[in-house]
């Protein structure tokens, strides 16, 4: 994965995590009730453990989905398609996010990890941060469909394993900092960045677009072997 690539997925990911302040952070603070000094730092790292792995999950098998794209299509025509999939799905979810555009609601599905979630919650608190943490990981999110486009046009599991790795570490600081001190971020600043999440998505959309019909446009030299590798 080319540096730019990383950079971008990196502010991405870091400019979404303001907004899942409104979206996901009642579930940091919930994960260490009843604990107190540093024994919330172990349910603190099981969630973010488990977010992050419930993401790898999704990397691998967007991944694997790309490669195999590729091993039927052909790498110049998979390649194009994927990429433009995936600019599609994320200009529409950006789209979605500027108020420009409606997606169907997936309130269904939303409601029932809630309903997942709510026996986890009664565990203790280092089996409740993990577990909560997977929940957490494959509720419907707007960022995560982002993520997982972009895992499947890589159409490589170390690639797809990596993006997907960034979407969880970038969205450890805030929500860390919110089990700590609670939502001073929630509200407007949320609301600026996931408007800026969306002129960044749109941007990296069209990114997408164009890398992917840069090939049949004699605009790229050289070409990445797909592998599983």
């Amino acid at each position: 994965m080319e540096l730019a690539e990383v950079a971008t997925l990196t502010t991405l990911g870091l400019t979404g995590s303001v907004h899942c302040l409104g979206m996901c952070g009642g579930f940091p603070l919930a994960v260490d009730l009843g604990s107190r000094g540093w024994h919330r730092v172990v349910p603190q790292l099981l969630y973010h453990l488990g977010k992050t792995t419930a993401y790898l999950f999704l990397g691998v098998w967007a991944g694997w989905g790309g490669f195999m794209l590729h091993h039927l299509l052909g790498g110049r025509v998979a390649a194009t398609l994927l990429a433009a999939l995936a600019a599609f799905l994320m200009a529409a979810i950006a789209l979605q996010i500027l108020g420009l555009w409606r997606l169907p609601a997936a309130t269904g599905l939303a409601r029932l990890f809630r309903e997942i979630a709510t026996p986890v919650l009664a565990l203790a608190p280092p089996g409740r941060g993990l577990l909560v943490g997977v929940v957490n990981g494959f509720l419907p999110c707007p960022l995560v469909y982002a993520f997982v486009a972009h895992a499947a046009r890589t159409a490589r599991f170390t690639d797809a394993l990596v993006t997907m790795a960034i979407l969880g570490l970038t969205s450890l600081p805030v929500l860390a900092a919110t089990a700590i001190v609670g939502r001073p971020l929630a509200g407007r600043l949320g609301a600026y960045a996931y408007r800026l999440l969306g002129i960044l998505l749109l941007l990296f959309a069209l990114y997408t677009g164009w890398r992917g019909l840069a090939p049949w446009l004699g605009m790229e030299h050289h070409h990445h072997g797909m592998s599983m590798g």
